[in-house]
């Protein structure tokens, strides 16, 4: 089923950020490879929170330092933030940098504590709601690699692969008061945080910590989102320490500071001379007398089916059944009933000019590219990790065929009865497609019949 929402007027914006940094001693995530618990603190781990409101419709756009979004943490934080703000739970993205020097948090009393931190900071964006203005821009850098590289032995290897696609688009949203003081800046890019290898057992938030450091300097101390992109086979342009990941996030920092200085959410300024006399003149600026333009707002919401392997048994699906909650069972039981899908939220939010579409999983990024490439909207902003942790990676039907590390991973099935089947990329994306699609239309008819 397909929900869409869509409200045009004046925004009201507001942003929060909050530390979510566990005690030292908690085992991370990230690495199969790394052996022992977290040590030390890089930088902080931070959830950033941004609430956008036009008339009655609200969303909350929340980015977290975690390797992914569980459905457990997704589930609890957008109960209670519906309890606590009344902004519906499909209204809320909550989107995981995927930093691997982050916490493993399945242990229940860890993800409570994080669910109600990440709860606090979207109540907080709440009561700072004010009027506001957005602008939306992008740009390019060269700070990602492709690293799926084709061996001799006709394997395909987990290598750096100048030669490979590469989504390399900076992508930003500003969010100003109506002074042009900045609110909020979301950024999107596509590259694993994983400048730290799996020998660090230091807290961080990787390249993205950097970035966010380094952006501070034109933010003014606002809260920035970042909002990873389709880097399912992407890294970082160099690995190694912490040295690197300041470098790599000081490279994307760089070009995003170019296009936050060209995004202009105030009025228009103009040259006015104040006197007559030519030995007197002088000339300021003042703003140019525009009639306010109201902010489009948008939310579409649906759940794609993801099909599995064909070879899934009906006896296998009883047994993952058997080890859900009762009424997850229920759902799922329904769903596998209809058809041998695994069902994955799909988000579409449309801000201003800007449509940002989110996934659960870890996406390849010529799925993200080809998404972008059908999208009306002068600007896509695609979000991966988001909002439930059981999807697997989501290859192209060629990766498929090639085999390597993601592929066998999204064969292995993670938190899904089965592994996916090779079509599951070509139905995400028609999906996707479809969905902006639908966001874009109902928009087009409201600025027709407004």
């Amino acid at each position: 089923m397909t929900q869409s929402l869509l409200a045009t007027g004046e925004l009201d914006a507001g942003a929060a950020s909050a530390n979510i940094t566990p005690p030292l001693g908690v085992p991370m995530a990230g690495y199969a490879a790394r052996q022992g618990v977290a040590r030390a603190v890089l930088d902080d781990l931070t959830a950033h929170a941004l609430v956008l409101r036009v008339q009655n419709l609200s969303i909350a756009l929340v980015s977290c330092d975690l390797l992914f979004v569980s459905e457990s943490l997704a589930t609890s934080v957008r109960t209670q933030v519906f309890e606590r703000t009344g902004i519906p739970a499909e209204n809320v993205l909550l989107a995981a940098t995927h930093t691997h020097a982050g916490p493993a948090y399945s242990a229940q009393p860890l993800c409570d504590a994080i669910a109600r931190a990440v709860v606090d900071v979207i109540a907080e964006a709440q009561h700072a709601l004010q009027p506001a203005r957005v602008a939306a821009g992008k740009g390019y850098v060269n700070a990602n690699l492709n690293r799926r590289k084709p061996l001799p032995d006709g394997t395909m290897g987990l290598a750096e692969n100048p030669a490979g696609i590469a989504d390399r688009e900076v992508s930003l949203l500003r969010v100003d008061d109506l002074h042009g003081t900045p609110l909020a800046l979301v950024v999107n890019y596509a590259a694993h945080p994983v400048c730290l290898r799996p020998n660090n057992l230091a807290f961080s938030a990787d390249w993205v910590g950097a970035m966010r450091r380094t952006l501070a300097s034109v933010t003014e101390g606002a809260p920035v989102l970042f909002l990873q992109g389709a880097s399912g086979d992407l890294i970082p342009c160099e690995r190694g320490d912490a040295w690197n990941a300041q470098r790599v996030g000081q490279r994307i920092a760089g070009e995003a500071i170019k296009i936050f200085a060209t995004l202009q959410t105030t009025p228009k300024l103009a040259l006015s001379s104040s006197a007559s006399d030519p030995l007197h003149h002088i000339e300021t600026l003042v703003a140019i007398d525009e009639p306010s333009r109201p902010t489009t707002l948008g939310i579409a919401r649906t759940i794609v089916g993801l099909p599995l392997d064909p070879s899934l048994t009906s006896d296998t699906i009883e047994k993952w059944l058997a080890a859900q909650s009762e009424s997850a069972s229920v759902f799922y039981r329904v769903w596998f009933e209809r058809e041998q899908t695994f069902p994955a939220e799909l988000q579409a939010f449309q801000i201003g000019d800007a449509v940002l579409l989110a996934f659960p999983a870890e996406v390849f990024t010529a799925i993200g590219l080809a998404i972008k490439a059908h999208s009306n909207f002068p600007l896509t902003l695609f979000v991966s990790c988001a909002n439930d942790d059981r999807v697997p990676y989501v290859p192209t039907a060629d990766a498929f065929a090639r085999g390597g590390y993601e592929v066998e991973q999204a064969r292995n099935g993670w938190g899904m009865p089965a592994g996916l089947a090779v079509t599951a990329a070509d139905t995400m994306v028609e999906r996707a497609i479809t969905l902006i699609n639908l966001v874009w239309k109902s928009w087009q008819g409201e600025l027709r019949h407004g």
